[in-house]
């Protein structure tokens, strides 16, 4: 349980009128993102709560931090998630972190095949 001196609530959420903290963070960066990459339900997340003891491996790393940079447009570098392994380090650096526009990789249309420019200039060549 937290101070209500430190501004948040019995919950772990900020009070209203207070800067956001990593508490409030944990509930919004965790809800779709966390949940849904390890599989479980937020009632067994907690801030203190290690990503690596409750089925994190490198590649749901991966996954949250794509996540985590599409929901608050900052980058959170995998070796970051490695040495805050905990929810509330890792929502105090989203915290501190410069913002980085998250930008969506749009798809091609679909195509029989696709030109190659670089092929046909001969900067590549392949053997046949």
């Amino acid at each position: 349980m937290v101070s209500r001196q430190q501004g948040t609530t019995e919950t772990g959420y900020s009070k209203v009128g207070s800067s956001p903290g990593p508490r409030r963070l944990v509930g919004r960066t965790n809800d779709p993102n966390l949940c849904d990459v390890l599989g479980t339900n937020r009632e067994t997340l907690g801030i203190d709560t290690n990503f690596f003891d409750i089925g994190g491996h490198s590649l749901k790393a991966t996954i949250l931090a794509a996540r985590i940079h599409k929901t608050f447009n900052v980058k959170l570098p995998l070796v970051e998630i490695f040495k805050q392994p905990s929810i509330g380090g890792q929502a105090a650096y989203i915290k501190n972190a410069a913002k980085d526009k998250y930008i969506p990789i749009t798809p091609v249309e679909k195509k029989e095949y696709y030109d190659c420019p670089l092929l046909k200039s001969g900067c590549i060549s392949f053997n046949s």
